[in-house]
């Protein structure tokens, strides 16, 4: 277990510079708030707010802020999450029934969220982000009957975001006593740059209509769906699945695409590496997507993030390969270092704190090192990002997705 002794010292310096205020929220005990949003609207730019389990209502957050589950115990419960017009913004270990990111001008991190649509109208959707990670969440909408199911997660507007070990689902769809039910596409993509690494992505299943008013097919969705001039990069091992919905839930049709792309005002690239597309693909433009030797992919796995916890910082990659993981305690987005190194920098190299050396074990195996985090309360909301640079047999050095934690205590 590798001490993360340096990057606390570094972080407990940094926190003045961060948090500002710490507030409660407790819908059920003693708190500052037994509303979210009453603790939102007190609270001021940079201050923490820790929710304790409980159901809450709709959130709007137009402040730079942090909301923080409560890590050693089950989410809060949110309505509708909405977080717009801000510089940045961290929210971990909450559930909502959709997430809405938009006009955030620097650094956003949602870590271990839990989003679960329960209509069409308010699916997740991120739209002008600068810089989003999302680690460890689900998009996972509950399934309906008659017409077309719910999508996982819209990013669109410019957006540039990164998912890391995630899961994001198109919503079911079931026949109606009228309708076939049509699957909804997983992630569609539009004017925005994207990476996904380990993670999984699956179009809704539909259903055929029999009876009366039948036969009728059902569609499955399509996993990810990418549109005008967008960027997206897809990393990971065999076991991430990237797979289209079936036309029924048996599952005994085809499934739709994997990656459907459309040349909506320019054309989209779309880069596949290590993953396994059960699924065709489609093609507006006949080369859109293109399919390159396994390349490297980093994440952060484990939890909870209290303090004193553990984490796992996993590489995956060329076996034999060396690689040198940097940690820093600040987030960026730099595209013009992807010429050179096939990933943008996603840490600032004036903030590295920590630094791990490691030897790759293969694509479908991790190379991991734990880290212990601090153990300081007083650390909630800094964040660290991680990204990795591997230097493969070929003497090639390619680097890897960011990554990231995000103390909540």
């Amino acid at each position: 277990m590798r001490s993360f002794l340096q990057a606390g010292i570094a972080l407990a310096l940094a926190q003045p510079l961060v948090a500002q205020v710490t507030w409660t929220v407790d819908d059920n005990g003693p708190a500052d708030f037994a509303s979210v949003q009453a603790a939102v609207d007190a609270a001021g730019a940079g201050d923490v707010i820790l929710i304790e389990p409980g159901s809450y209502g709709n959130v709007v957050v137009a402040k730079p802020l942090s909301l923080l589950g409560n890590p050693a115990t089950t989410r809060p419960t949110l309505q509708i999450l909405t977080i717009h017009s801000v510089a940045w913004f961290n929210a971990s270990h909450l559930s909502a029934r959709a997430v809405h990111v938009s006009d955030v001008s620097g650094p956003a991190h949602l870590d271990d969220i839990d989003a679960d649509s329960t209509f069409s109208g308010h699916m997740s959707t991120v739209a002008g982000a600068a810089n989003l990670l999302i680690s460890r969440s689900d998009f996972r909408p509950q399934n309906i009957s008659g017409g077309i199911g719910i999508p996982g997660l819209s990013i669109t507007a410019n957006s540039r975001v990164q998912l890391v070990d995630c899961r994001v689902f198109g919503g079911d769809c079931f026949m109606s006593d009228f309708d076939p039910g049509w699957g909804a596409d997983a992630l569609t993509i539009e004017h925005s740059e994207v990476v996904l690494a380990g993670t999984r992505v699956e179009g809704g299943d539909g259903q055929d209509l029999s009876g009366p008013f039948g036969p009728q097919d059902g569609e499955g969705g399509v996993a990810i769906r990418v549109a005008g001039n967008s960027t997206v990069e897809v990393r990971g091992s065999s076991a991430d699945l990237i797979q289209g919905g079936h036309q029924n839930p048996s599952g005994f049709t085809d499934p739709a695409a994997s990656i459907d792309t459309w040349d909506f005002q320019s054309e989209p690239r779309v880069t596949v590496s290590g993953v396994t597309l059960d699924g065709g693909v489609v093609e507006d433009g006949g080369d859109d997507v293109a399919a390159v030797a396994a390349l490297p992919y980093l994440e952060v796995t484990g939890g909870p993030d209290g303090p004193g916890g553990t984490r796992s910082l996993d590489v995956y990659g060329e076996a034999g390969a060396a690689s040198v993981t940097l940690a820093a305690t600040r987030s960026l987005w730099e595209g013009a270092f992807e010429a050179f190194y096939s990933m943008p920098l996603f840490l600032d190299p004036s903030k590295i704190v920590a630094t791990f050396v490691d030897t790759l074990a293969g694509q479908d195996t991790a190379a991991s090192q734990g880290l212990t985090l601090p153990g300081t309360p007083g650390l909630s909301g800094i964040g660290v990002t991680f990204q990795a640079f591997v230097l493969g047999k070929s003497g090639v050095v390619t680097s890897t997705n960011g990554a990231g934690i995000l103390l909540s205590y």
